[in-house]
Formats: C-alpha cells, sequence, structure tokens
C-alpha cells in the first residue's frame, strides 16, 4: 500500500472538477491528481485550474504531433479496451479526421498518457466512458498494469454512481456489500416511484419552451460563441483534434445549421404517428448521436439506420416496427435517410413530442441498443432485446440478441412471452442497483449538495478500500463490443 494512495482522474472538465473532485478532495483522506480533458492547452487555463495538482494533455496547442505508429497501437488492444479503429469511430471529432491524422492523435495521447502515469504513480485512475481520451486511458492504464475505473451514473433512480472495470456498463463492479434488506427497499421505491411516474428519465423530460425571454438570456452565450469559432478557425490545424468542424470557422457552421434547417423540415414533411396505435407493433427508440451509450458501448449496432433494417427483416408481417425518433435528436437525419427508412416493409417512424412510456407500455416488444428504453422495459416487464451489452439483461424479461441469424426466431419467442412475476423484477432489480453509491445527477448544470459530495467520499474511500484489498481491477468483468 501506497504512503498516500493517490486516485487520478483522467477527462473531467472545470465544472466537473469545481463541483465535484475538488470538494471531495478537502474531505477525503485520498490524495487526487486531475488530468484535464485534451482541450485544455496551458496558454487557455482558465485561473481556477492554474493549480499544481491539475495537469494539462498537451504543453501547447501548436504542439506537433508525432508521425502515426500503429504497430503501437496495436499493441495497446487487449480484452476490456475498445479496438483502437474502435476509438476512432466513436469519437464525435476524432472520427471526422483522415485516417493518419486520427492515429497521430491516438499516438500521442497514447504516448502522454503513459508519461503521465509514470510521473504521477497514480494508485487508481479514475474517468468517464465518452471520448478518445476515457478509451485511451483505458487502454494505456491496462497495457501498464495500472487499476483503472470508469463512473456510471443511475438513470432510474436519478442521483447515484458505480464504478466499473472497463467502458462497458455492465462491467460495473460491486466494491461495497449492502444488506439485502437495504436492497430490496431502495429496489421497491424505486420501482413504485417508476411505476406511479413520479421518476422520469431526464432523457424524456420535455426540453423547456423557449419563448422571447429565453432566447435573450441565451443572447450573451451565442454571441461568445461566434467570436470563438471566428477565433479558433484560425488554429483549425491545432484545433482539429478536439474541436467539431462546426467550430472551426464560420462557413462550416452555416453549413451545418442550414443541413439541420433542412433535415428538420424534412422530418416536418413525413407522415408521422403522432399517437400510439393499438396495433401490434415492436418499438424501437432512436439514439441521440454521437452520444457513448451507443458510439462507445455498443460500437457495432451504431448504425441505426441498418438496426432498423435488421428488424425489418426480421419481424413477422403482422406486426409493425415503431422507431421513435428522440426528441434532441430531431435534426439528424436528411431527407433521403428518412425515406430510406419509411421505405423498409413495417417501419413507422413515430414522431419525438409522443409519450416513450406509453409506446413502451403498449408494445408487444422493446428492442433497444442500449439506454433507458430498455431499463424502462424492463421495469415494466415488457419483453425486450437488448443489442448491446448491458446490466440491464439482468431482468427476466430481458433476453441478449445472440448471433444475428438467429434473431427473427428470438423476435417470434419473445413477442409470445408471458410477463415475469413483480417479485422476479425486483430481485433483478436488488441486482441491478448493488454497484451504486448516493451521489448526484450527473447534470453538470445542476449545482451539487454537501450531502451529495458526503455520498462521492464513501464511494471513494469504498474504491480506495477495494483496491488496496488487491482486487484485479485491471481485468475487465465484460467485453467491450456490442
Amino acid at each position: 500500500m501506497k504512503p498516500n494512495f493517490r486516485i487520478v482522474t483522467m477527462g473531467y472538465g472545470q465544472r466537473v472538477l469545481e463541483r465535484v473532485f475538488f470538494r471531495v478532495a478537502q474531505v477525503d483522506d485520498s490524495d487526487y491528481q486531475y488530468v484535464l480533458p485534451p482541450d485544455y492547452v496551458p496558454e487557455n487555463l482558465p485561473e481556477a485550474l492554474r493549480r499544481a495538482d491539475v495537469h494539462c494533455v498537451r504543453t501547447s496547442l501548436r504542439e506537433t504531433m508525432p508521425d502515426p505508429d500503429p504497430a503501437y497501437l496495436a499493441s495497446l488492444e487487449r480484452p476490456g479496451v475498445p479496438t483502437i479503429r474502435n476509438i476512432v469511430l466513436s469519437d464525435r471529432v476524432v472520427s471526422k479526421l483522415a485516417e493518419h491524422d486520427a492515429l497521430s492523435y491516438l499516438t500521442f495521447l497514447g504516448r502522454r498518457f503513459a508519461e503521465l502515469f509514470e510521473r504521477l504513480d497514480p494508485s487508481v485512475v479514475v474517468t468517464g466512458t465518452d471520448g478518445v481520451h476515457s478509451c485511451m486511458a483505458f487502454a494505456v492504464a491496462r497495457s501498464l498494469g495500472i487499476p483503472i475505473f470508469s463512473i456510471f451514473f443511475s438513470v432510474i433512480p436519478t442521483g447515484m454512481m458505480s464504478f466499473g472495470t472497463g467502458v462497458l456498463p455492465s462491467s460495473r463492479v460491486v466494491i461495497r456489500e449492502q444488506t439485502p434488506s437495504e436492497l430490496r427497499r431502495l429496489a421497491v421505491e424505486s420501482l413504485e416511484e417508476f411505476e406511479s411516474g413520479k421518476t422520469k428519465a431526464y432523457a424524456y423530460i420535455p426540453p423547456k419552451p423557449r419563448g422571447l425571454e429565453r432566447h435573450v438570456r441565451e443572447l450573451p452565450r451565442r454571441l461568445g460563441k461566434v467570436a470563438s469559432t471566428i477565433k479558433r478557425g484560425r488554429d483549425r490545424a491545432y484545433w482539429q483534434y478536439t474541436e467539431k468542424k462546426t467550430s472551426l470557422g464560420v462557413v462550416n457552421a452555416i453549413r451545418f445549421l442550414r443541413q439541420r434547417h433542412l433535415n428538420r423540415r424534412a422530418l416536418g414533411e413525413m407522415q408521422l404517428e403522432t399517437s400510439v396505435p393499438s396495433d401490434k407493433f415492436v418499438a424501437f427508440g432512436f439514439h441521440f448521436q454521437p452520444e457513448s451509450s451507443i458510439d462507445v458501448w455498443a460500437p457495432f449496432f451504431s448504425d441505426q439506420q441498418w438496426v432498423v433494417n435488421l428488424l425489418s427483416r426480421s419481424v413477422p408481417p403482422d406486426v409493425n416496427i415503431l422507431a421513435k425518433v428522440h426528441k434532441s435528436d430531431i435534426s439528424s437525419r436528411s431527407r433521403a435517410q428518412l425515406q430510406y427508412l419509411v421505405s423498409l416493409p413495417g417501419v413507422r417512424i413515430v414522431a419525438p413530442h409522443v409519450d416513450s412510456r406509453a409506446l413502451i407500455e403498449r408494445a408487444k416488444l422493446v428492442v433497444a441498443i442500449q439506454g433507458t428504453v430498455g431499463l424502462e422495459a424492463a421495469l415494466l416487464g415488457k419483453p425486450t432485446i437488448m443489442l448491446g451489452s448491458s446490466p440491464v439483461c439482468e431482468f427476466p424479461s430481458v433476453s441478449e440478441v445472440g448471433t444475428l441469424r438467429e434473431l427473427p426466431t428470438l423476435v417470434r419467442s419473445k413477442l409470445n412471452e408471458a410477463q415475469p412475476e413483480r417479485d422476479e423484477i425486483v430481485e433483478a432489480y436488488m441486482r441491478f442497483l448493488a454497484p451504486y453509491f448516493s451521489a448526484s445527477h450527473n447534470v453538470w448544470s445542476r449545482s451539487v449538495s454537501d450531502a451529495q459530495i458526503d455520498g462521492y467520499r464513501g464511494a471513494f474511500a469504498a474504491l480506495r478500500e477495494y483496491v488496496n484489498e488487491g482486487a484485479n481491477a485491471s481485468t475487465a468483468e465484460g467485453s467491450y463490443g456490442g
């Protein structure tokens, strides 16, 4: 055991550091060090982050990237870690680079993370699951035998967090045992609140209306964004690794906004399902994209049009597929893409404002890649097929997809499946909730209370004990993939 247990966080920005980690460090016995996301550079570092325990990945904005080293990157691939090409394709910025530039950037990150780990000598590394930096942190830490954990936040109920030994939520581990009575009380109370509608997943809470007052209030931020776009466009060669093309020049931004406008108009002109029908259907919810829950957690199912095509080929002809547009992603599909979807046999598109809960309740079967839809269906005891590796598969009404050639047989079986007993759902929910600690919501625009900080402190104290007891933290509990 090291005299000072050192926790190194990777990839958390100013808001999370100030609202959570800096405050936890004040009440915890561990030594905390913080490695910022790669878009923080020394010359633009906010005053609040100019501290000895805060570290930048890049030494300057104009730091030269090395030549790609495919052999080095290949050496980082191992079970439980994303493949290098999946790391590239899952990142909303790096995926848009030429392959040479993408591999050059990953080579830089791999070598720099190795240098930082050698210098900081962490007892454990803690990171998120979104973005190239988190995935590369796992790859490098595993190659060096350094314990590394990701943080996952609960959806139902909110305000809880857990640790995982990989980037998939199925890698979550129980690092502090709770009594069966505690878990049962939490599961029953959470299930009752969900069933009654008191608890609603954040992803499905309708956005606030965008009235004139809100537009005026957001005007300074939008003007600042325009100024930043112009400024960063001058240095696009250096910002291209961490900033979207739309942030690197006014022309790119205008093209992006124009395409979004055209896509919105195309969706508005489509014949959409505006209410939940009474006939037999399979429900599928489109994911907001890019997003870690699909691009990182289920990369082999991240082409959602292909998934709908797959369902169309697998569902019996007396059952339709209702694919619901995500309320936060109504501008991402072109007219051609929408027309392709509705041309598939049995496929109908559901308008984003339609109540997702009602869609799930009336569906004969729910198919989900990852995320909230699958958990909601499982809590309601609905027959469900999960395409990505997920802890939701703990529930009795949920099945993993298996091989694709068997999907039609699985669909027919699930369509005729009886609903499980409520006690079975509660028992599964207890297992699902077992890894969680009381913490806060991960919507960082909200404040974090002192009581929630105490919850984080307890979680990190438990992690310290877990690592010090010799847990094999460098071995993933679940394989990476779809």
